[in-house]
């Protein structure tokens, strides 16, 4: 496939790249995400030293589904948000039967090599930018409220085979979470996998990779738990705790009722993991089932 698209890349210069036009590319292989979950392959093209086209594609044409999904996202993350944090789709097409496509490469460090209180507020700065720029204009209140987070629930359970012991505290943390009388909830569109590892620091601008999950999770505050859990690196709930005035600041300028707050992180742990995993192992279980305990003591 290489070769191909280094002829199709070299065929396209004056639309797809800047600069005089090489001879010939350098290609890097680099991990892709749920590489074992759906044979995702990923590789930079360089020009010189420096890599400006990323190519996904897949082992098995099987999962071709993946790469046009994952594509079509990225173009509507880009339509939606232009200011220059979403890679620029180039292109997608199919070779021998694979699919393949073709973005902008992004060149920065990583947001999980940061740790100082100014790198997570400019972060913050470009979240909540993001999340107002992704407010859907609609409400979910009383009885669809109710059902939205019946629906997640009944999901999961469906999704995965589950002991007892687990099955029995997501069902009975629901029944005490159930009540949603004079309650509403705003949807807005999430990133769906706001991990630091695909926040970039780009010349100290903020870049964001990784759009195949746009707009698949419309749960408030997703994402931003997402991303403080994984900053702190506190595999408990103590990062509630630690980050709370944070989501508090949430909950109040997207006009969230606290009374939410449980009932948010509850359905949130839920869909990290069905975003993620095909099967719960053991350890997963143990992991949810003690963070799910924990939401009780949540204020």
């Amino acid at each position: 496939m290489t070769e191909y698209l280094e002829k199709l890349i070299l065929d396209n210069w004056e639309k797809w790249a800047n600069g005089e036009k090489p001879r010939h590319l350098d290609f890097l292989k680099t991990h892709a995400g749920n590489a074992t979950r759906n044979k995702k392959v990923g590789f930079f093209i360089f020009n010189g030293k420096q890599p400006f086209i990323f190519v996904k594609t897949v082992r098995e044409n099987n999962y071709n589904s993946v790469i046009d999904e994952e594509f079509e996202s990225l173009k509507n993350a880009h339509q939606q948000l232009k200011n220059g944090s979403v890679p620029i789709p180039i292109h997608a097409g199919e070779y021998q039967g694979v699919s393949f496509s073709l973005e902008e490469a992004f060149v920065g460090k990583q947001f999980h090599s940061f740790k100082k209180e100014g790198d997570l507020k400019r972060f913050l700065v470009w979240f909540f930018g993001f999340q107002k720029s992704m407010v859907l204009g609609r409400d979910l209140s009383g009885k669809d409220l109710g059902n939205y987070f019946e629906d997640i629930v009944d999901r999961f359970l469906k999704l995965y085979s589950l002991d007892d012991n687990l099955r029995n505290t997501i069902l009975d943390l629901a029944r005490e979470l159930a009540y949603f009388d004079g309650l509403k909830l705003p949807l807005i569109g999430q990133h769906g996998d706001l991990t630091p590892d695909n926040v970039l620091d780009c010349g100290g601008k903020i870049k964001v990779i990784d759009w195949g999950n746009f707009k698949k999770i419309d749960l408030p505050l997703f994402d931003l738990l997402v991303f403080l859990q994984r900053w702190s690196s506190i595999r408990d709930i103590g990062f509630i705790h630690k980050y709370r005035p944070i989501i508090d600041k949430y909950l109040e300028e997207f006009n969230i009722d606290k009374n939410l707050l449980k009932r948010l992180i509850f359905v949130h742990y839920l869909l990290d993991f069905m975003r993620k995993k095909e099967q719960l192992e053991a350890y997963d279980k143990e992991y949810l089932n003690q963070r799910l305990k924990e939401i009780k003591d949540i204020i």
